[in-house]
């Protein structure tokens, strides 16, 4: 519980904190410009964008501020609302295997170590208990297809449109000036572009930040699924099953073989999980270094 607080909490400061950016950096570089003597003053809005009117109007430029900083809260709320649900659904599945496991555990160090072969009241004690635990265990694993049917789409959705947002939202943090060296200024004003234009860098870096952080927290939920999946299938292997009957023993066999096939979020083209995030970040990397070859 406590986990999934704190990992809200981060989702919420820096989905909010990039918001938070959109609207302060237009206004830093106008604070810039204006100290620079430049006259007329030019607003700049939250986010660069064609409009069907004036937007230099100081009442459009005032009204269609407030408008754009309005339309990042419910996209910021969506985004967060989305992948902390995930993450708690599945910080709460990795929590029950996790359970199974210790239960199994508690099992094991009630028996008697000192003989070969289970008593008859052990047994149908253990057998009780397992029957118990494997019912338990099809229902977690029953759940776990639920939550892969519910979140596939998002999730396929999220590791497409992350892949390509980070390879986009790198380029233009390095290509963001280039076109104003270019185009044939003099020298100062050149360099005062690239000072102004500098500055909206500043929203690239929490930008990225954010996407990478949806992302991570995707595939942490699919890992700690298939982590803790496997720790109960350690464990069915570490239980002392040659001691028991031919019932005791296939409780034990069935709870191997469920767990051998382990349970994940995959979605298709993706295995959600860290190993991915990180093959996802290389590749958006060298798709970067490719297209800056080519700008």
């Amino acid at each position: 519980m406590l986990l999934g607080q704190q990992f809200t909490k981060y989702m919420l400061y820096g989905g909010y904190g990039v918001g938070a950016l959109y609207g302060v950096i237009p206004y830093i570089i106008m604070t810039y410009n204006w100290f620079q003597g430049q006259y007329p003053l030019v607003k700049h809005l939250p986010f660069k964008m064609l409009l069907p009117f004036d937007s230099q109007d100081p009442v459009l430029f005032t009204l269609t501020t407030i408008f754009l900083n309005y339309a990042s809260i419910p996209t910021n709320s969506s985004m967060l609302g989305d992948v902390t649900l995930f993450n708690g659904i599945c910080l709460y599945i990795s929590g029950q295997f996790q359970a199974i496991k210790l239960e199994l555990e508690a099992i094991s160090a009630t028996l008697d170590n000192n003989s070969v072969k289970s008593s008859a009241s052990e047994t149908r004690r253990v057998n009780l208990e397992l029957r118990r635990i494997c019912k338990r265990h099809q229902d977690i694993i029953d759940l776990v297809a639920e939550t892969r049917n519910a979140f596939a789409s998002n999730i396929l959705i999220i590791y497409i449109f992350a892949s390509i947002m980070i390879c986009v939202v790198c380029v233009a943090a390095n290509t963001v000036s280039m076109y104003l060296v270019v185009v044939e200024l003099s020298y100062k004003y050149r360099f005062y572009s690239l000072q102004v234009e500098g500055v909206y860098k500043l929203i690239y870096v929490p930008y990225t930040m954010s996407v990478l952080t949806f992302l991570f927290f995707h595939s942490y939920s699919g890992t700690i699924i298939s982590d803790s999946s496997d720790s109960v299938q350690t464990m069915a292997y570490d239980f002392p099953w040659y001691r028991f009957d031919c019932n005791t023993r296939h409780l034990i066999q069935m709870m191997m073989i469920r767990a051998q096939y382990g349970c994940n979020v995959d979605v298709p083209f993706f295995s959600t999980s860290l190993v991915t995030f990180s093959v996802i970040v290389r590749t958006a990397s060298s798709y970067v270094t490719l297209m800056q070859s080519f700008l």
